[in-house]
């Protein structure tokens, strides 16, 4: 395919070659291993920004916080990503009902399970060191959304939440939606 224009060739040039770049940790001028400890640190640092945000709970650097994760050349254990998964996990707990809140937390979470699954050291399903996530927060924020203002009726009664405008009741209902997909692979079995 050609580029649309000429501003836009290095782009359309990566998007090509991305499919045939698997592993790039080979190319790079660092060993694997010092690429591992950097990831490691990195992670370690993710964890205790999450933990502040946690106890101050503003969830603004979220997405910041776990940035490292859409770089190809950091490693991190099953472990460490699902103790930030966890984390991630109360945070979305903890920001019920706020709209911003819930959105940032439930697409950030939804990347780092996505990243989690595809590890090579995730346990496999129905493992006992496999994550599990509890799938109540996650349905009761999509019933929330699904039904926000069913009615006028039902809106005054059941005291829902604030009317939100479309476009940010799609974007969250997207996320959520989204979350629910990725977390649907670390619900307990029984589930």
């Amino acid at each position: 395919s050609t580029c649309p224009s000429k501003g836009s060739e290095p782009r359309c040039q990566n998007r090509r070659l991305s499919s045939t770049m698997l592993d790039i940790a080979p190319h790079l001028p660092l060993s694997a291993a010092v690429l591992a400890a950097e990831g490691e640190a990195l992670a370690a640092q993710a964890e205790k920004d999450l933990a502040g945000i946690l106890l101050t709970g503003s969830t603004r650097s979220v997405r910041p916080a776990v940035a490292f994760l859409c770089s190809l050349k950091h490693k991190v254990s099953a472990e460490r990503l699902a103790r930030i998964a966890r984390l991630l996990f109360a945070i979305f707990k903890s920001c019920a009902g706020d709209i911003g809140s819930e959105n940032r937390t439930a697409s950030v979470l939804a990347d780092v399970l996505k990243v989690l699954n595809k590890l090579p050291d995730c346990p496999p399903p129905a493992h006992p060191a496999r994550l599990q996530l509890d799938w109540h927060p996650i349905y009761d924020a999509l019933m929330k959304v699904q039904l926000r203002g069913a009615s006028w009726e039902q809106f005054s009664q059941q005291g829902g939440d604030v009317l939100v405008g479309a476009e940010a009741s799609k974007r969250h209902a997207k996320a959520l939606v989204e979350l629910a997909r990725r977390a649907r692979n670390f619900f307990a079995p029984a589930a």
